[in-house]
């Protein structure tokens, strides 16, 4: 796990999320990879909700390897509703995948990407999102 990451740095890269390989992980490796990334995200489908681990976040498949179950790119009124409706966290696991499909791709997340500006929904990197999230909750806790 700290090996790529080194690698990665080595070339010029600032690396502080993880993705698990496969979505791999089980508590061991979350308590790991809070020793070397500020979060890391599943394969575990849908939103993440106010309250949870940054290591263990959420993410919808949207591309060549999306999920039968959950087809986001085809239609995503519900769940950009839901991060609306339940202050969520919305994060887009997106893969280009084949060549020829690359255009469809990018029409579909350009209609996500819209439809989220229309829902007044923030559009952020991981880090930034969860940057936000962590300076919003030191400020309640020294209001309190």
């Amino acid at each position: 796990m700290l090996e790529s990451k080194l690698r990665l740095m080595a070339m010029g890269a600032e690396v502080k999320t993880l993705v698990y390989p496969y979505g791999v992980n089980d508590r061991r490796t979350r308590k790991l990879a809070a020793q070397h990334y500020d979060q890391a995200l599943g394969t575990w489908p849908g939103v993440t909700n106010c309250q949870f681990n940054a290591y263990a976040i959420r993410r919808m498949p949207f591309g060549s390897y999306e999920a039968r179950r959950h087809p986001i790119s085809n239609s995503p009124e519900p769940w950009l509703d839901h991060v609306v409706q339940h202050s969520s966290l919305l994060t887009v696991m997106l893969h280009s995948g084949a060549a020829g499909r690359a255009k469809d791709h990018t029409k579909r997340l350009t209609r996500l990407l819209d439809m989220a500006k229309n829902r007044r929904i923030h559009i952020r990197t991981v880090n930034d999102a969860l940057r936000e999230g962590r300076a919003q909750a030191r400020q309640t806790i020294q209001q309190a």
